[in-house]
């Protein structure tokens, strides 16, 4: 582009159309996060969230299906019978089936094994965690915000796919997506977050195995996967002043499940876990004090 067709204020402070710095820092982000997360074997697509991602691929693969629907009609039929308006009529497009590697609410953790092509994998709650490395070996595409495990930024979501499995197509599609929708400010925030001296890649908390008995009367026990950097509890029957005094960044209770999730964060390179029950139980009892 000639910049000089750009209106003022339109130019960053080097000289770059803003264009072209956005570019730029989405293929360095790319480029980082890549390394960082053992994506190497993968394409990295950015979003504005996971449901933008859903959104985007829901309508990818059902343009993708119509070709394939149109190509297989147009083999089998006659060339006259190719002209009707009903030739290649499909229905709009459905919903990408979403498998979730971890279930927020209950802690389940779902084998990925034999995953490809049955679906888009939910990796909320593993990518970023000690559940990372079986999400990326396992997962043909998966989606995950970057504000969550990574604590990189919000506003921001990837779409991450093996690149031997999907078509150039695919990829350029959601390239042109990616160019369109996503913002300077998430990835200006998670460049600046991977160059400062505190941040760390992954959470490495593992709330572990929690059994906490007798407190104010109730038994807690964790039933969610050790290896989770949250614990899950059954917690019937609590009233709605109850849920509004526990509520809080690390504590969340999902009426509909009757269950208590307590999260926790411990930043660290990926290598080696934290125990954090003894956190998960600290919690707890400022949740319920003594009397």
């Amino acid at each position: 582009m000639d910049t000089s067709s750009l209106p003022p204020g339109r130019l960053t402070l080097s000289g770059e159309p803003p264009e072209q710095r956005v570019s730029a820092m989405r293929n360095e982000l790319r480029q980082t996060l890549s390394r960082l997360y053992k994506l190497e074997n993968h394409d990295i697509f950015f979003v504005q969230s996971v449901r933008v991602a859903l959104v985007i691929l829901t309508q990818l693969f059902h343009q993708q299906e119509v070709a394939r629907c149109a190509a297989r009609q147009a083999s089998q039929q006659q060339v006259s019978e190719l002209l009707l308006p009903s030739a290649t009529r499909i229905g709009a497009p459905g919903n990408v089936p979403l498998i979730a590697h971890v279930n927020p609410y209950s802690g389940q953790v779902n084998s990925l094994y034999n995953s490809a092509g049955k679906g888009v994998v939910d990796g909320c709650h593993s990518f970023a965690t000690m559940l990372h490395e079986e999400l990326v070996r396992d997962s043909a595409i998966f989606v995950a915000p970057l504000h969550m495990h990574a604590a990189l930024t919000s506003g921001l979501a990837l779409i991450a796919l093996r690149t031997a499995e999907f078509s150039t197509l695919l990829r350029s599609e959601l390239l042109l997506f990616e160019a369109s929708t996503v913002l300077a400010k998430p990835l200006e925030d998670a460049l600046i977050n991977i160059r400062s001296d505190h941040w760390q890649p992954y959470n490495v908390a593992q709330a572990g195995s929690v059994k906490l008995a007798d407190l104010c009367g109730m038994d807690f026990f964790s039933t969610s996967d050790p290896r989770l950097p949250f614990s899950c509890f059954n917690l019937p029957g609590l009233t709605e002043a109850e849920q509004s005094r526990i509520k809080s960044a690390d504590v969340s209770y999902f009426s509909h499940m009757r269950t208590l999730r307590i999260s926790c964060r411990q930043r660290g390179e990926g290598k080696i876990a934290l125990d954090s029950s003894e956190q998960v139980k600290a919690r707890l009892r400022q949740l319920w004090p003594a009397r």
